[in-house]
């Protein structure tokens, strides 16, 4: 039982511990409240980083600067699936006067795609005055901010150069930032996160239990040492207590399959004669 808390603690531990700081962004995001970055924008620019949650309808987009492929292979190295992804530029309202500017990554089977390129042609045509209005058409979005990788960042900070948006740099740097908004449902994202922590704490638990049990029979054997010399007779054999510790250790840990077959070979017991000494010995002991 121990060995068994002990392997299972360590497993889960670990599978929650790299799961965590996997998802660690989608988790901090399930603490907080969304943003709606449209209507009541952010306090200030230090609230935009990895982990705010933002649920809004959004009306304002500006061009997509990229696109990524994602291959996924099985172990064989054959091509599982194919998935490709855009990234435009969102903003994001800080007070009445500042706007920053953050990637939005989003696949090319969601549902949304189209109106998000209508926005963002709308957007554009409207500060290049082409237009006189915007806003005609929003999208639902709702996820979280990450980190954006340092490659994409640059191909993000090369569209704003490019395209004469700042002019200077130091507005780029000031006011286009490193992270990326993710769609992701709350529930879903919720429901993720609880199974993550879940399997992170349940193992964190499990080794916490077999550290107990492990200090508990050490005070268990010290108990038996205590009664070397001594001998219980169990269904008419005699036992040496200080011959049983092995199989005492088998018993406490479950492995009671094991505790028989060590009996039969020292006591040439056959398997009901091992099980009865088994039985009888956990009602003696108190391992019941």
């Amino acid at each position: 039982m121990k060995e068994f808390c002990l392997k299972a603690g360590f497993v889960l531990a670990l599978i929650g511990t790299i799961a965590t700081v996997v998802m660690r962004y989608q988790i901090i995001s399930m603490f907080k409240e969304p943003v709606d970055i449209f209507v009541d924008g952010v306090e200030s620019e230090e609230d935009i980083k990895g982990g705010l949650p933002i649920e809004s309808d959004m009306y304002a987009l500006l061009e997509c600067f990229g696109s990524e492929e994602v291959t996924n292979k099985s172990r064989s190295g054959a091509v599982t699936s194919k998935n490709t992804y855009y990234y435009y530029i969102l903003p994001i309202f800080v007070g009445e006067e500042d706007t920053y500017y953050v990637a939005m990554k989003i696949h090319e089977d969601n549902d949304d795609l189209y109106e998000c390129e209508q926005i963002a042609y709308e957007t554009v045509s409207y500060l290049l005055g082409e237009i006189d209005y915007m806003g005609s058409q929003s999208v639902h979005i709702s996820g979280y901010l990450e980190k954006l990788d340092k490659e994409k960042f640059g191909y993000m900070k090369d569209w704003f150069r490019e395209s004469g948006f700042f002019t200077s740099s130091s507005d780029i740097n000031k006011y286009v930032l490193p992270y990326v908004f993710v769609f992701g449902e709350r529930d879903r994202v919720r429901t993720m996160s609880l199974i993550v922590l879940g399997a992170l704490v349940l193992g964190i638990v499990l080794i916490v239990v077999s550290v107990l049990m492990d200090s508990k029979y050490k005070a268990r054997r010290k108990q038996l040492q205590s009664l070397q010399g001594r001998t219980v007779t169990i269904n008419g054999v005699a036992l040496d207590v200080s011959r049983m510790e092995d199989v005492d250790k088998l018993i406490w840990e479950g492995k009671t399959e094991k505790a028989k077959k060590k009996l039969m070979k020292a006591y040439r017991a056959d398997p009901m004669q091992a099980s009865q000494i088994v039985d009888g010995w956990i009602q003696i002991t108190g391992l019941m």
